[in-house]
């Protein structure tokens, strides 16, 4: 159950509260709650924060293949599951048939970290949740994208993704290339200046997407 829970978070970026159940309380995710289809489980999420008026909000998370494939681990989690198949229990539940608990997740979580040898500090059942925002960014999934898996209505999904050292060092070798691909354009402009009236040239500088008429040209040393 370890497996499938970790999985199915990362997959649909779930928080704690979505897939664990805390002080006791009746598991958040029940077999009724589940659907499995041919590539897919469709799984609706009755309690969720943006979710005000509890009217459910729906999650599908597919076959990717991969070794955290999230269909593959629920498949073989339910094969070995030896609770019946009640709509009324546990979806995610333990050998003794109790709910998944958030405080029990966690500390095997912060576990698993210390023996990878990290920090363990940072590490919660929210951590899913912010890792697969910060990996759908770096793989180059649109806003829309992560909107949309994350279950967010505005961009305050930007709290949750973080900036990787390389992403900042490519981007600002890619800020490096287009300056020095501006500099070329600004030499040759300034070239052609050179060749008529130094005095009355006007030249048009991309801003952004919108070009605008520069100042008036004075002198050949001038620059755009």
């Amino acid at each position: 159950v370890w497996w499938a829970a970790t999985c199915l978070a990362t997959y649909a970026l779930l928080r704690g509260a979505e897939f664990l159940s805390k002080r006791g309380n009746q598991a958040p995710l029940l077999r009724r709650d589940v659907t499995r289809n041919p590539d897919n489980y469709k799984i609706v999420l009755r309690r969720s924060k943006a979710d005000v008026e509890r009217k459910g909000k729906e999650v599908v998370v597919w076959r990717n293949n991969s070794k955290s494939c999230p269909v593959t681990a629920l498949d073989n989690y339910l094969d070995m599951c030896p609770h019946p198949n009640n709509g009324d229990l546990p979806f995610l539940a333990t050998e003794d048939g109790a709910p998944l608990a958030h405080t029990a997740f966690t500390k095997m979580l912060k576990k698993v970290a210390t023996a990878a040898g990290m920090s363990d500090a940072h590490f919660t059942a929210h951590s899913f949740r912010r890792g697969g925002a910060t990996g759908l960014a770096q793989v180059g999934a649109s806003e829309a994208t992560i909107r949309h898996m994350g279950r967010w209505s505005s961009a305050a999904y930007l709290r949750y993704v973080d900036v990787q050292p390389a992403t900042v060092k490519d981007a600002a070798a890619a800020l490096a290339r287009l300056g020095e691909s501006s500099a070329v354009s600004s030499a040759q402009c300034d070239g052609a200046l050179v060749e008529g009236d130094p005095t009355d040239q006007q030249v048009t500088v991309q801003v952004g997407s919108a070009p605008r008429r520069s100042r008036r040209f004075l002198s050949k040393n001038a620059q755009v």
